[in-house]
């Protein structure tokens, strides 16, 4: 009996089950715009520095009082992530940020609809 004799005996057992029915969905468009603010770099320019002087104080604190726990050499982003997100000023900040890229979005809607006015009044 050849490999192919015993595949074609077994074909039930290497049957693989293929989704035929993907769904694409498409990527909108996204388009830098320098006016648009992201929540976290507006914060880290804000209060980047208060949390890293928080930090160096904290952490010499517990390298006076000999605590062991903060021997790990990467907990460097993991206390600036815990500070930021548990922060009520990021999510102040957050609020802020939401209304004034909403509101810049709504004036360039604004715009494109009267300049889409505007020509449709210069060529009828």
């Amino acid at each position: 009996m050849s490999w192919v004799d015993i595949l074609k005996k077994n074909e039930k057992d290497f049957e693989v089950n293929i989704e035929k029915d993907i769904e694409y969905k498409d990527t909108p468009n996204i388009i830098y715009d320098p006016n648009i603010k992201d929540l976290d770099e507006e914060f880290d320019k804000l209060y980047s520095i208060k949390i890293y002087d928080i930090k160096f104080d904290f952490k010499q604190f517990i390298e006076e009082s000999s605590l062991p726990f903060l021997n790990i050499k990467s907990t460097n982003n993991l206390f600036i992530d815990f500070i930021k997100y548990n922060s009520t000023n990021y999510y102040n900040l957050e609020k802020k940020i939401n209304e004034e890229n909403d509101k810049y979005l709504l004036e360039i809607k604004e715009e494109e609809e009267q300049e889409k006015n505007d020509y449709s009044l210069e060529y009828d």
